[in-house]
């Protein structure tokens, strides 16, 4: 493979990917539809909003939620107006599990962390937030070069 920007930010990631799963770690996915459920307890959340603001399909939704419910992590309760209707919570073992993820996530990425320099430790942070914002003002020009006009 050759060495353009592209080429090392997809090895980058695909080692990131490797390292973060080594530890058997859970699906994000998951984790993300857990912490959304901890954030939300005072709402009444359905499946169908979860899985708008998890950007999946309701079908692929519907085995996350089975699988966290088997697991006691989530808890599906019929709505007292209309029993047709569910909405999802967050149980205390979801808390618990949710808090020793974020556990394990702190111990791994100071790991990361303890790799780099006090100031690229900082200037990795602030990158990291940069291009993490949900709404980029703007791709930078060299990603986008060679992309057609659909990118």
């Amino acid at each position: 493979m050759d060495n353009t920007p592209d080429t090392r930010l997809f090895l980058a990631n695909a080692r990131y990917l490797h390292t973060l799963t080594r530890g058997g770690a859970w699906p994000r996915p998951q984790i993300h539809l857990l912490i959304y459920l901890d954030r939300h307890r005072e709402t009444q959340v359905t499946p169908t909003q979860l899985s708008q603001v998890l950007r999946v399909r309701p079908s692929t939704i519907t085995p996350m939620l089975q699988r966290l419910e088997d697991q006691g992590l989530l808890r599906r309760v019929h709505s007292q107006e209309d029993r047709r209707q569910v909405f999802l919570t967050i149980t205390p073992e979801g808390q618990d599990f949710l808090k020793k993820d974020w556990e394990r996530q702190v111990v791994f990425f100071r790991g990361l962390l303890a790799r780099l320099a006090p100031e690229e430790g900082l200037l990795f942070l602030d990158l990291l937030e940069k291009i993490s914002d949900p709404a980029p003002s703007e791709s930078p020009d060299f990603l986008m070069k060679g992309c057609e006009p659909e990118c």
